[in-house]
Protein backbone atom coordinates (compact mmCIF):
# COMPACT_ATOMS: atom_id res chain seq x y z
CA UNK A 1 0.00 0.00 0.00
CA UNK A 2 1.03 3.70 0.52
CA UNK A 3 2.43 3.11 3.59
CA UNK A 4 4.94 0.68 2.04
CA UNK A 5 5.96 2.90 -0.99
CA UNK A 6 6.85 5.69 0.92
CA UNK A 7 8.10 4.25 4.22
CA UNK A 8 10.63 1.92 3.45
CA UNK A 9 11.40 1.39 7.12
CA UNK A 10 10.14 -0.07 10.37
CA UNK A 11 7.24 2.69 11.68
CA UNK A 12 6.44 2.20 15.87
CA UNK A 13 4.38 4.77 16.55
CA UNK A 14 2.09 3.52 19.08
CA UNK A 15 39.93 -7.51 37.67
CA UNK A 16 40.14 -5.14 41.46
CA UNK A 17 37.61 -3.18 42.17
CA UNK A 18 38.49 0.61 42.70
CA UNK A 19 36.12 2.09 45.64
CA UNK A 20 36.70 5.83 46.21
CA UNK A 21 36.69 9.30 46.41
CA UNK A 22 39.72 10.19 44.45
CA UNK A 23 41.91 12.56 45.65
CA UNK A 24 43.77 14.35 43.45
CA UNK A 25 46.83 13.01 41.92
CA UNK A 26 44.94 9.82 42.35
CA UNK A 27 45.98 7.11 39.55
CA UNK A 28 43.20 4.61 38.19
CA UNK A 29 43.94 1.88 36.31
CA UNK A 30 42.06 0.04 34.05
CA UNK A 31 40.99 -3.54 33.95
CA UNK A 32 41.22 -5.62 30.88
CA UNK A 33 37.97 -7.60 30.58
CA UNK A 34 35.43 -9.12 28.91
CA UNK A 35 32.73 -6.83 28.88
CA UNK A 36 28.69 -7.09 28.30
CA UNK A 37 26.38 -4.86 26.58
CA UNK A 38 23.78 -4.82 23.84
CA UNK A 39 24.09 -4.16 20.09
CA UNK A 40 22.15 -1.56 17.98
CA UNK A 41 19.12 -4.33 18.27
CA UNK A 42 19.50 -5.21 21.98
CA UNK A 43 21.14 -8.62 21.37
CA UNK A 44 23.87 -9.15 23.45
CA UNK A 45 27.21 -8.65 22.72
CA UNK A 46 30.45 -8.89 24.75
CA UNK A 47 33.69 -7.71 23.65
CA UNK A 48 37.15 -6.85 25.15
CA UNK A 49 36.94 -3.38 27.71
CA UNK A 50 39.68 -1.71 29.63
CA UNK A 51 36.93 -1.61 32.33
CA UNK A 52 37.05 0.54 35.51
CA UNK A 53 35.33 -0.82 38.30
CA UNK A 54 33.25 1.64 41.38
CA UNK A 55 34.94 5.27 40.41
CA UNK A 56 33.42 8.21 42.22
CA UNK A 57 34.26 11.66 41.51
CA UNK A 58 32.61 14.67 42.96
CA UNK A 59 32.81 18.22 41.25
CA UNK A 60 36.44 18.07 40.42
CA UNK A 61 36.91 15.36 38.10
CA UNK A 62 40.19 16.57 37.25
CA UNK A 63 41.81 15.38 40.79
CA UNK A 64 42.09 11.64 38.84
CA UNK A 65 44.75 9.92 36.31
CA UNK A 66 43.15 7.22 34.46
CA UNK A 67 45.09 4.92 32.65
CA UNK A 68 44.85 1.68 30.47
CA UNK A 69 46.59 -1.36 31.91
CA UNK A 70 47.27 -2.82 27.90
CA UNK A 71 48.20 -1.05 24.52
CA UNK A 72 44.23 -1.78 23.43
CA UNK A 73 42.34 0.32 24.95
CA UNK A 74 40.37 1.45 22.08
CA UNK A 75 36.97 0.14 24.07
CA UNK A 76 36.64 2.06 27.65
CA UNK A 77 33.81 1.15 29.83
CA UNK A 78 32.99 2.46 33.41
CA UNK A 79 30.78 0.13 35.78
CA UNK A 80 29.03 1.10 38.92
CA UNK A 81 30.67 4.80 38.70
CA UNK A 82 29.09 8.03 39.47
CA UNK A 83 30.66 11.50 38.62
CA UNK A 84 29.24 14.31 36.80
CA UNK A 85 31.11 14.51 33.60
CA UNK A 86 33.91 11.88 32.09
CA UNK A 87 37.66 13.16 32.96
CA UNK A 88 39.72 15.01 30.96
CA UNK A 89 42.64 12.97 31.45
CA UNK A 90 40.70 9.79 30.20
CA UNK A 91 40.66 11.73 26.94
CA UNK A 92 44.47 12.81 27.52
CA UNK A 93 45.63 9.58 28.12
CA UNK A 94 43.32 7.44 25.93
CA UNK A 95 43.71 9.25 22.95
CA UNK A 96 42.53 6.67 20.27
CA UNK A 97 39.32 5.70 22.25
CA UNK A 98 36.85 4.46 20.34
CA UNK A 99 33.92 3.81 21.77
CA UNK A 100 32.96 4.71 25.28
CA UNK A 101 30.36 2.73 27.69
CA UNK A 102 29.26 5.50 30.59
CA UNK A 103 25.67 3.96 31.50
CA UNK A 104 24.28 4.79 34.70
CA UNK A 105 27.08 7.35 35.57
CA UNK A 106 25.28 10.04 36.65
CA UNK A 107 26.67 12.28 34.19
CA UNK A 108 25.22 16.15 33.66
CA UNK A 109 27.33 16.40 30.28
CA UNK A 110 28.39 14.96 27.44
CA UNK A 111 31.59 15.42 25.72
CA UNK A 112 32.72 13.42 22.42
CA UNK A 113 36.04 13.19 20.97
CA UNK A 114 37.12 13.07 17.75
CA UNK A 115 37.77 9.51 17.56
CA UNK A 116 35.09 8.09 18.93
CA UNK A 117 32.44 5.57 17.38
CA UNK A 118 30.19 4.91 19.81
CA UNK A 119 29.26 6.14 23.01
CA UNK A 120 26.78 4.29 25.33
CA UNK A 121 25.91 6.93 27.86
CA UNK A 122 22.06 6.40 28.93
CA UNK A 123 20.27 6.44 32.24
CA UNK A 124 22.40 9.73 33.24
CA UNK A 125 21.28 12.87 33.63
CA UNK A 126 22.95 14.74 30.82
CA UNK A 127 21.15 18.25 29.84
CA UNK A 128 24.04 18.99 27.19
CA UNK A 129 26.40 16.98 24.32
CA UNK A 130 30.01 18.81 23.57
CA UNK A 131 31.46 18.04 20.11
CA UNK A 132 35.13 18.14 20.20
CA UNK A 133 36.96 19.45 17.08
CA UNK A 134 35.73 16.74 14.35
CA UNK A 135 33.90 14.23 16.60
CA UNK A 136 30.88 14.67 13.96
CA UNK A 137 33.17 12.94 11.44
CA UNK A 138 33.71 9.95 13.26
CA UNK A 139 30.58 9.10 15.24
CA UNK A 140 28.45 6.03 14.17
CA UNK A 141 26.17 5.11 17.23
CA UNK A 142 25.40 7.03 20.50
CA UNK A 143 22.63 5.75 22.63
CA UNK A 144 21.25 9.37 24.99
CA UNK A 145 17.94 7.24 26.38
CA UNK A 146 17.14 8.30 29.84
CA UNK A 147 18.51 11.66 30.09
CA UNK A 148 17.31 14.83 30.37
CA UNK A 149 18.14 16.61 26.94
CA UNK A 150 16.08 19.77 25.90
CA UNK A 151 17.07 20.17 22.39
CA UNK A 152 19.26 19.02 19.77
CA UNK A 153 22.16 21.43 19.93
CA UNK A 154 25.38 19.88 18.58
CA UNK A 155 23.85 16.91 17.30
CA UNK A 156 22.37 17.67 13.80
CA UNK A 157 26.13 17.87 12.06
CA UNK A 158 26.75 13.93 12.62
CA UNK A 159 27.03 12.61 8.57
CA UNK A 160 28.10 9.44 9.71
CA UNK A 161 25.78 8.86 12.45
CA UNK A 162 23.84 5.19 11.77
CA UNK A 163 21.79 4.98 15.30
CA UNK A 164 21.09 7.71 17.38
CA UNK A 165 18.63 6.52 20.19
CA UNK A 166 17.19 9.12 22.15
CA UNK A 167 14.00 7.13 24.20
CA UNK A 168 13.40 8.51 27.80
CA UNK A 169 14.10 12.20 27.12
CA UNK A 170 10.86 13.66 28.00
CA UNK A 171 11.54 17.01 28.18
CA UNK A 172 12.76 17.13 24.16
CA UNK A 173 9.27 17.73 23.27
CA UNK A 174 8.44 18.46 19.66
CA UNK A 175 10.93 17.30 17.19
CA UNK A 176 11.49 18.07 13.09
CA UNK A 177 12.82 15.78 11.51
CA UNK A 178 14.36 18.18 9.08
CA UNK A 179 17.23 18.64 11.74
CA UNK A 180 18.11 14.80 10.96
CA UNK A 181 18.95 16.02 7.44
CA UNK A 182 22.55 15.13 7.45
CA UNK A 183 22.51 12.30 8.54
CA UNK A 184 22.49 10.40 5.68
CA UNK A 185 23.03 6.81 6.83
CA UNK A 186 21.02 6.99 9.76
CA UNK A 187 19.41 4.07 9.61
CA UNK A 188 17.93 3.69 13.07
CA UNK A 189 15.90 6.24 14.69
CA UNK A 190 14.19 6.01 18.56
CA UNK A 191 12.19 8.69 19.41
CA UNK A 192 10.00 7.25 22.05
CA UNK A 193 8.61 8.65 25.11
CA UNK A 194 10.13 12.20 24.22
CA UNK A 195 7.01 14.24 24.99
CA UNK A 196 6.18 14.71 21.27
CA UNK A 197 2.67 15.83 20.77
CA UNK A 198 2.97 16.43 16.88
CA UNK A 199 5.18 15.94 14.36
CA UNK A 200 7.00 18.16 11.88
CA UNK A 201 8.72 17.24 8.68
CA UNK A 202 11.19 19.65 7.29
CA UNK A 203 13.50 16.96 5.32
CA UNK A 204 14.51 18.49 2.04
CA UNK A 205 15.99 15.20 1.05
CA UNK A 206 15.06 11.35 2.01
CA UNK A 207 16.38 9.70 4.63
CA UNK A 208 17.85 7.01 1.98
CA UNK A 209 18.95 4.87 4.74
CA UNK A 210 16.44 5.01 7.96
CA UNK A 211 15.03 1.28 8.37
CA UNK A 212 13.53 2.06 11.96
CA UNK A 213 11.86 4.91 13.24
CA UNK A 214 10.07 4.23 16.79
CA UNK A 215 7.55 7.25 17.75
CA UNK A 216 5.96 5.17 20.71
CA UNK A 217 4.41 6.51 23.58
CA UNK A 218 4.32 9.94 22.88
CA UNK A 219 1.49 11.88 22.99
CA UNK A 220 0.34 11.84 19.26
CA UNK A 221 -3.41 11.74 18.13
CA UNK A 222 -3.07 11.79 14.18
CA UNK A 223 0.17 10.60 12.14
CA UNK A 224 -0.29 11.02 8.37
CA UNK A 225 1.56 8.83 6.11
CA UNK A 226 1.91 11.84 3.88
CA UNK A 227 4.61 13.02 6.63
CA UNK A 228 7.10 10.67 5.88
CA UNK A 229 6.87 10.70 2.25
CA UNK A 230 10.51 12.34 2.58
CA UNK A 231 11.99 9.37 4.11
Amino acid sequence: GVLHRWVPLVLLVFGAKLSLEMARGEIVICNYEKFHLFDSMYRPRTDNFCVFNDVYLGSDVKGADFLASSLDYRRVAFANSKFPQVPPSLFKNFDDIRELYVRRCSLESLKITRLLEKVYAGGNRIASVQLDGNASNSLRELYLDGNRLQGLANLTNLPALEVLVLENNPLLGNVDFGQFGRMERLWKLDLERIGMSRISNGLKRPLAELRRLDLSNNALTYVHVRMFRTF
